[in-house]
């Protein structure tokens, strides 16, 4: 057998088994990026649906305008613009929810519009509520916290409703889909919202 042939037939299948190992990485690689750029998608809408709330939050109220705060809820009142109604905006992340997709790690994100109802019980279930809608996707984690004038966390927010001054999220977003059985791109977001009616004079 001819040595030379041999020799090249060794070289042209390592060339043949490293441009496949190339093209899987780059395929791999692209896949990954499409996969992280749907969940900054998706954690991008969440933050500016919510900024664009907070931005109505405590419009043309008199007194406290934040109805109840907790670390993955906030409740508030607004009056839109001609409109003389209140209306309520609740946001509600369900951590205990069951997930049955793909990606065990997400949890529904909630938004619930009505009006106001002083009696109105707070305990309602989203996920049968005729007023609620599911909000985003691939939503893993929704934490919120309350902060006093000096950017201080305020420990119990719902006995200081009127302290608040800023209202921290902490967002995270992940992929529905994976490459790895257990690793989903994600997307993370932290901030402060700071809503205009609840600005120091």
């Amino acid at each position: 057998m001819n040595l030379g042939y041999v020799i090249s037939t060794l070289i042209a299948s390592l060339v043949l088994l490293s441009l496949v190992a190339l093209n899987s990485r780059i395929m791999r690689g692209s896949g990954e990026q499409t996969l992280y750029t749907m969940a900054k998608i998706q954690s991008d809408m969440v933050v500016d649906y919510l900024k664009d709330d907070m931005r109505n939050l405590g419009y043309r109220i008199d007194g406290t305008s934040i109805v109840h705060a907790d670390d993955n809820r906030v409740r508030f009142l607004v009056r839109f613009e001609g409109n003389e109604d209140i209306s309520v905006i609740d946001w509600w992340f369900d951590e205990n929810a069951t997930q049955t997709g793909r990606n065990p790690n997400v949890r529904p994100l909630y938004r619930r519009v009505s009006l106001f109802d002083p009696a109105e019980d707070i305990n309602y279930d989203p996920a049968t509520d005729a007023l609620t809608e599911s909000i985003g996707t691939g939503v893993v984690d929704f934490t919120l916290e309350y902060l006093d004038g000096q950017r201080q966390v305020i420990p119990d927010p719902n006995t200081q409703l009127d302290d608040i001054r800023q209202i921290r999220l902490s967002l995270i977003v992940e992929s529905l889909e994976s490459y790895d059985a257990n690793r989903f791109e994600r997307s993370t977001w932290r901030g402060e919202i700071t809503p205009f009616s609840l600005r120091p004079n």
